[in-house]
Order: C-alpha cells, then structure tokens, then sequence
C-alpha cells in the first residue's frame, strides 16, 4: 500500500464530500496502441505491478492477440506505471489558503472572495502547490482498469457525480470531460479523440496511522 496525492476541483471535491462520486479517469500518457493488461507476476520484477500489452498468446474474445498496425517489438517492452493501485490510499488536493494558523478549503459552496478579521481577501491557492499536512479527504483505491473512454457506462457516469449535478448521459459526460481540457490537447485527449484511460475507484476512508 502507497499513500499518493491526487488533484480533484472544487465540484468533484464536494461531490466527493457528499458520498457522490467514488470514481474517476485520468488520461494515460503517453497513450497505448492498444488495451493494456496488468502484471502480477512476470520473470523480472521491475515487470510486477506496471501494466503493458498483452502477450501474444493472450486470448481475447474467440481469437487470439493481434498487435496493431505498426506495433514493433520494442512496444511490448514499454510499461505503463498507473496513478494508484488497488488499497493505495489518496489524499486529495484542493484549493486552499492558510490563515491564522489555519487551513481553509474552497469548495463550490464556498464564497470565491473571503475577507480575514482584516479586511483582507483570503488568497486562495491551487491544489497542486497544497501541501501533506493540510489534507482533510483521504480514499482507499478499491480497482484500477483501463478502457477507452467512450465505452463509460451509464453507472459509471453516476460514480463519477455526474448524475447529482447535470442530466446523466455520454453527451453530458462529454462536455464535462472536454470543459477539463486545455483547447490545444482536445485533438489528442477530448472525447472525439477517444484516449485510453485509467478508471479508478474508491471509497472515502480515515487518514492513515502512518499520516
């Protein structure tokens, strides 16, 4: 078990909060050729753990393996570490500010402009610089997949705390997908695209003893 940190936005957060949403996918990069599988077992140990693609004697379906068009000898040696594994715990990163000794948290129903006993604005601060100590929300990492990411179902798009704020349906889905995205990687990561993703699900769980 590893305890990593993980960027969730203000929304998600409160979903998150509010015991909506267990679920969620990261692009992997660089992007696969084809489906990867999970190793847990693998003559060398730097294989155990990391995912990769099949082995060309792995059965899919009625038919063996059949690499994609100009899969080289060299791409069955690439590895794919994930963000997570299964029991890893995450804890999340947010907005956040630090005032009188104090760690303060941005959620969506949370005023964007907050003044201290001063009269001074609260300076908010992005996720990525939060630090450990100030995590609040911690979850335990139940299963990590991959798939493309149209073939999210319906269930799923509930997981990921969709069907609590918008109507639930892959349009809905796309557009909160694409709204994550900077314009120049849509090509690439957007829905059309179509990206192989690490789907990850978890459960709200108490900070670790080792924390």
């Amino acid at each position: 078990m590893a305890v990593k940190p993980m960027i969730f936005s203000g929304p998600m957060v409160k979903a998150i909060l509010d015991g909506d949403k267990t679920m969620t996918r990261r692009v992997i990069k660089p992007q696969p050729k084809s489906k990867l599988t999970y190793v847990y077992a693998a003559g060398h140990k730097r294989y155990i753990g990391k995912w990769m693609y099949p082995s060309r004697y792995e059965i899919e379906g009625d038919g063996i393996w059949t690499p994609p068009e100009g899969f080289t000898a060299a791409d069955r040696e690439t590895l794919w570490t994930p963000p997570c594994h299964g029991d890893d715990i995450l804890w999340v990163r947010e907005t956040w500010a630090q005032w009188n000794g104090h760690y303060l948290y941005l959620t969506e129903d949370t005023l964007t402009r907050c003044l201290t006993d001063d009269g001074e604005a609260i300076k908010w601060r992005p996720s990525i610089h939060m630090p450990k100590q100030a995590a609040r929300i911690f979850l335990r990492v139940e299963k990590v997949s991959v798939e493309r990411l149209q073939e999210i179902s319906v269930e799923d798009i509930a997981r990921e705390a969709l069907a609590g704020l918008i109507p639930t349906s892959n349009f809905t889905f796309r557009r909160f997908w694409d709204s994550l995205r900077k314009p120049a990687d849509l090509k690439q990561y957007g829905w059309d695209a179509n990206p192989w993703v690490w789907v990850i699900s978890f459960q709200r769980c108490e900070k670790p003893e080792t924390w």
